[in-house]
């Protein structure tokens, strides 16, 4: 019970090759009884790879074949060739190329390629020194690589070309519709108001709101993380700024507090200057507030997140939804706050 997939990933970057040639490898991973990844020179050969604008020994396509235990293809369309084998005088017909696979299926196999390729590329990097390379991003909405994906699904023993004479192309980006992220659409009167419109005073803080939402958006957690910390910090560092009265002795000792940050500012000072701490606005967002604070902090004094932080901070996981939940969380902490 199995079924092959040949996939095909453009890398947002080059990979440097010593010669014009592929390289590949195959290895060992549980989730496949076979995975073969290779790195596609820049053939002039092969238009569906080729750029003019660099040299042929680079590479710009990784190519990935493997199979998966997980599923049988023959439960699907199989479609079959005729071959002639060398000294042979007839056809035989061979299982080839498999068909009409269920989409749930596709992204099941993709969600386990998708790290993998990932590990690949970060030995490269380590190993080769590429600082450039990084992490291709999995969408969130598929788990699919990068917002186009090219691939086929074929029967396990079929002999499959280099160049991908079939694929389906999934289009996977998080700014298109359906994707579950809540904006605006342009309208016939859009820009009616443009004369009229003022910046928010607090957007360089929603600007750091929106990098974290697009790195989480990327499948960049650790950088979610860290530009959450950043808006919320500077939100509440100039709300404090923009409120305090001048001259006022207390307001000042509060300032020259050495202790927890984010407690002494979205609660202590606050509740002087507003008479209401965000502890006593909204719990939840607070809850938030100090998460992700804590979280910034493991990142920047131990350079990782570990599970054992995770557990001991009484966080369940960091996936998508928890962040995603977060970052609104804050939002809607400035948006209160700014109500006082």
């Amino acid at each position: 019970m199995s079924i092959k997939i040949q996939c095909r990933v453009g890398l947002p970057y080059i990979i440097r090759l010593k010669d014009a040639k592929d390289y590949e490898r195959e290895f060992n991973f549980p989730e496949f009884s076979f995975f073969k990844m290779t790195l596609l020179f820049n053939d002039a050969e092969y238009e569906s790879i080729y750029s003019e604008n660099y040299d042929e020994k680079s590479c710009q396509f990784m190519q990935i074949e493997a199979i998966s235990d997980k599923y049988h293809y023959q439960n699907y369309k199989v479609n079959k060739i005729e071959k002639k084998l060398v000294g042979e005088t007839t056809f035989q017909e061979y299982e080839h190329d498999v068909e009409d696979v269920p989409e749930e299926v596709e992204m099941d196999i993709m969600k386990d390629i998708s790290p993998r390729i990932n590990e690949i590329i970060d030995y490269i990097k380590e190993k080769s020194g590429m600082f450039w390379l990084s992490p291709i991003s999995i969408n969130p909405t598929s788990d699919m690589l990068g917002i186009f994906t090219d691939y086929f699904f074929y029967a396990p023993n079929a002999k499959i070309d280099r160049e991908m004479r079939k694929t389906i192309t999934t289009i996977d980006n998080y700014m298109e519709a359906g994707s579950g992220v809540s904006a605006n659409k342009i309208y016939d009167e859009f820009f009616d108001d443009y004369e009229d419109f003022e910046k928010d005073k607090y957007r360089i803080s929603h600007q750091f709101l929106e990098k974290a939402k697009t790195a989480l958006y990327e499948s960049k957690i650790n950088e979610a993380i860290i530009y959450g910390a950043i808006a919320q910090e500077s939100f509440i560092s100039k709300y404090i700024e923009d409120n305090a009265p001048e001259s006022d002795i207390i307001y000042k000792k509060l300032q020259g507090i050495n202790g927890y940050l984010m407690d002494l500012k979205y609660n202590v000072i606050l509740k002087y200057l507003k008479n209401k701490s965000l502890k006593e606005i909204n719990q939840s967002y607070w809850n938030t507030i100090q998460n992700l604070y804590k979280l910034r902090n493991a990142l920047m004094h131990s350079g990782e997140i570990t599970p054992e932080f995770l557990d001991k901070n009484g966080f369940i996981s960091l996936n998508f939804n928890e962040i995603k939940k977060a970052l609104k969380n804050v939002e809607n902490a400035f948006k209160e706050i700014k109500k006082l």
